[in-house]
């Protein structure tokens, strides 16, 4: 079965990210099939709720709770037309892994805006686990 990713390659996307130990894990929407939030399209997806898939995925994870990790998410602003990456200021700090979630989700870099989300801090920040 192909992953929606696979069906649309290159469509930018909007999306759950979270990092474990330089890994990436996104679940993510092509923009086009994604949900409106008011000035906002996005996933409608929660955290926990991808975290619950990792979990039954990645057995490992299901001691940890899903605010243990950095996350972040990729809302698209229709007013201004650019792509927000909302992350834990600890996954910005990590240029090889921001650049892999850009491209693993195909967004522009020119169109696209990075910013710290105090609300994705990870309760293990600073624990060297980006």
């Amino acid at each position: 079965m192909k992953k929606i990713r696979d069906i649309i390659e290159g469509a930018p996307q909007v999306g759950i990210i979270y990092v474990i130990k330089s890994n990436v894990y996104i679940e993510g929407l092509p923009l086009r099939q994604a949900e409106e939030m008011g000035d906002f399209i996005g996933h409608p997806g929660t955290h926990y709720a991808f975290w619950g898939k990792l979990q039954k995925t990645y057995p490992g994870l299901s001691t940890f709770d899903y605010v243990m990790f950095p996350r972040g998410r990729v809302l698209y602003n229709k007013k201004t037309r650019k792509f927000i990456l909302y992350l834990d200021k600890d996954i910005i700090k990590n240029k090889k892994v921001v650049s892999k979630i850009m491209s693993d989700m195909s967004l522009p870099y020119e169109n696209t805006k990075i910013e710290v989300d105090e609300h994705y801090k990870c309760h293990l920040c600073g624990a060297n686990i980006v």
